[in-house]
């Protein structure tokens, strides 16, 4: 599956780059690895 996604700029925040061809980036507040999609799910 292909997502368009508008052309934008490349800027760094810290030490994660956003924009641009850069993956997306994804903050969590989650006490467990996003990976382990149950345990995150139970803390919802």
């Amino acid at each position: 599956m292909t997502i368009h996604r508008n052309p934008t700029r490349r800027v760094q925040i810290g030490r994660i780059a956003v924009g641009d061809n850069e993956p997306i980036a994804v903050q969590s507040m989650t006490a467990t690895k996003t990976q382990n999609i149950e345990a995150t799910a139970q803390q919802a």
